[in-house]
């Protein structure tokens, strides 16, 4: 049971409704919601340029953007940005697959730190109430992420020397 003041406290910053600039209303948590994924006027990055546009504009500033032709880094055709991804894929499989690799590998270094941040924060809130223990699980914390980055990165090369392995049989296979 919630007293009455509380109550009141409660409805008034959690069930009011706000105003959004594109229009809309909704409670507290919606708007947060509202704000991050659907408004009309929230910010998004062009992914051809990196150029800032609202959520109503970057479709029409894509289309235009990624019609737009640029030389292809690895073989220097002349590709449309929007196909880019394709004819890496298609023209490039070797440097596709590393690239995904890559972007993987940066994507599980961005999780590990997040952890290890996590780990800190929860080992300084320990500190604060016994500062011997904390030190010891810190370390061993430490040597359990830099294992796992080594792993990563074996796994890594032994994917990538498999994928050029896969790349060579299927380019010296002939098709009758």
């Amino acid at each position: 049971p919630m007293h009455i003041s509380e109550k009141q406290k409660h409805l008034d910053i959690f069930h009011t409704l706000i105003n959004c600039d594109c229009g809309v209303s909704f409670e507290q948590l919606q708007m947060l919601n509202h704000k991050k994924f659907d408004c009309s006027l929230r910010w998004l990055f062009c992914r051809f340029c990196s150029s800032k546009f609202t959520a109503k504009d970057i479709a029409q500033h894509e289309k235009l953007c990624g019609s737009r032709t640029t030389p292809c880094n690895i073989c220097a055709a002349r590709v449309v940005m929007a196909e880019m991804e394709f004819h890496i894929s298609a023209f490039h499989p070797e440097e596709a697959l590393i690239q995904n690799l890559n972007s993987q590998k940066n994507t599980s270094d961005i999780t590990d730190l997040m952890e290890i941040d996590n780990l800190n924060q929860s080992e300084k809130v320990k500190d604060d109430n016994n500062s011997n223990n904390s030190n010891n699980s810190n370390n061993s914390n430490n040597n359990s992420n830099n294992s796992d980055h080594s792993n990563n990165d074996s796994q890594i090369s032994e994917l990538t020397s498999s994928g050029s392995r896969i790349i060579s049989t299927i380019s010296s296979t002939q098709i009758d």
